[in-house]
């Protein structure tokens, strides 16, 4: 008796799987994920109706950004990369905001100081130059690119705000240039040279020279002595004072490392020494360190096997003390998601996911089973182990077992019993007038298609046979509503 009754709820289950979406015997189940790698799946439902072993497959992972921690030393940055990411098809840009100090040179770079002041900082106080006939002011100077005007002064030398020579950069011609103009003398009365860098820093020297008396000849050399010369003549000044001006050229300009020579031949200092000129007057300022200045730079992933595995070092020319990445390019494509295969019980329902590839996740993937080769013509059915009679059935189309099953045994000897058991079906269909005998002879079709399977399906259940002993339907008779009725012959064996 146990044995019949776990058979006939077996059917009832195996019934229950006629459909005509293909979805609704496919096995289910959900990924597990080991440090980011599906390394199983847990079978929700096997499924049903499965002849051989179906397809898994498992979401792509997506479009997974690349992700690199930046490390800053010795004023560079260096990468490690946390996440390789994919699938990238070229190398990602990688853009950074990195906190630049001593903006504008390297420690390679001939200078005096370690430090520079930006012009308009609030100690822009003047000092006084130790000599007013002749001499040489030598200082260094960084223009910064966004330079855009004509005439953007930074220094007064010899006087007051009407009575002074002006140093000036200017963009012109698309190149720098570094000039003065006496500033009694409406601009643009001026000398200027070509050969400024921007962004870099370039040492020059301001000159004076007597030519008369009470007059001075005033010019500025860039570079050293012979390479070029920018001269105003006929002025006296009238203090020896060094200004460093406000106004436009804040945040544009920095100067460092000014000095005084009591000669009119610049020389261009070296890093050996403080004092380019040991035996002349001198005189150095050597100022407090800028602001730092935020900058965003860009640098590219190496990539191999579609995955960025190096970041190269980025060294901006400055000293870097600190590095945030802001974004990383995303890949063009997907990845390519876990792969596995799966294996059947002897029911036909899938019993486990061997893994092959656990790829890299963020989130757990859908997993999504293959179909079963099974097609069947109904749509989803209702099914009811009881008797039950059209005026009784409000669902279509709806499935019921008639009554108690009858059943026969046959003794095989050692107490052995192998029973057959015959179960009568009905279904209950509902179409209009042309179709109602069409749709009754599909239902009766899909649950031949049931029991024809099912003495596989079942043999843990020691069936061994299971077929459609007779069929027949209503004949249309009864329309818009049809009726299918089978009986079916189950042999099983009772031990």
């Amino acid at each position: 008796m146990a044995r019949r009754t776990e058979i006939v709820n077996y059917l009832v289950h195996q019934l229950k799987g006629i459909s005509d979406d293909p979805a609704t015997n496919r096995a289910n189940g959900v990924a597990q994920l080991t440090s980011g790698a599906v390394s199983g799946v847990t079978i929700d439902s096997g499924g049903r109706f499965y002849s051989e072993a179906p397809t898994v497959t498992f979401e792509s992972p997506g479009k997974v950004t690349a992700n690199v921690i930046p490390t800053v030393a010795n004023g560079a940055v260096s990468f490690a990369v946390d996440v390789g990411g994919g699938s990238y098809t070229e190398n990602p840009d990688i853009t950074l905001e990195v906190t630049q100090d001593q903006q504008g040179f390297t420690t390679e770079h001939p200078k005096f100081g370690s430090r520079s002041w930006e012009i308009n900082t609030e100690s822009n106080f003047p000092f006084t130059l130790p000599a007013k006939d002749h001499g040489t002011v030598g200082f260094w100077v960084w223009p910064s690119d966004e330079i855009t005007e004509a005439h953007t002064p930074f220094m007064r030398v010899g006087g007051d705000e009407h009575n002074g020579v002006v140093v000036f950069i200017q963009l012109f011609n698309g190149a720098y240039r570094i000039g003065i103009h006496l500033e009694d003398l409406a601009f643009p009365n001026n000398s200027s040279i070509s050969g400024l860098t921007a962004n870099a820093w370039n040492y020059v020297g301001y000159s004076v020279r007597r030519e008369a008396t009470n007059r001075q000849g005033v010019f500025i050399n860039l570079g050293g002595a012979g390479s070029g010369r920018s001269s105003q003549s006929g002025y006296k000044f009238t203090d020896s004072n060094v200004q460093l001006l406000t106004g436009e050229a804040n945040g544009l300009i920095y100067v460092d490392d000014i000095h005084f020579m009591d000669r009119e031949t610049m020389i261009i200092p070296t890093p050996s020494t403080a004092n380019p000129d040991p035996g002349s007057t001198f005189l150095y300022e050597d100022f407090e360190s800028p602001s730092t200045v935020n900058a965003i730079v860009t640098t590219n992933g190496a990539i191999v096997s579609n995955t960025v595995v190096a970041v190269s070092t980025i060294d901006t020319g400055t000293s870097i003390s600190a590095a945030t990445v802001t974004s990383v390019e995303a890949p063009a494509d997907n990845l390519a998601g876990a792969a596995g295969f799966t294996s059947l019980n002897s029911g036909g329902v899938v019993e486990s996911v061997t893994i092959t590839e656990g790829a890299a996740y963020t989130f757990v993937p859908r997993v999504t089973f293959g179909n079963s080769t099974v097609e069947f013509n109904s749509a989803d059915i209702q099914v009811d182990r009881r008797a039950r009679f059209l005026d009784d059935i409000n669902d279509f189309p709806t499935v019921t077992l008639g009554g108690t099953p009858r059943e026969d045994y046959e003794l095989l000897g050692n107490g052995q019993q192998l029973k057959t058991l015959r179960q009568s079906i009905r279904g209950y269909v509902y179409a209009n007038q042309d179709d109602s005998l069409r749709e009754s002879e599909n239902l009766a079709r899909d649950v031949e298609a049931v029991v024809s399977r099912f003495a596989k399906d079942a043999a843990n259940l020691s069936v061994h046979e299971c077929e459609v002993v007779e069929i027949g339907t209503d004949e249309g008779l009864i329309s818009p509503y049809g009726l299918a009725e089978i009986e079916v012959e189950i042999l099983y064996d009772d031990n």
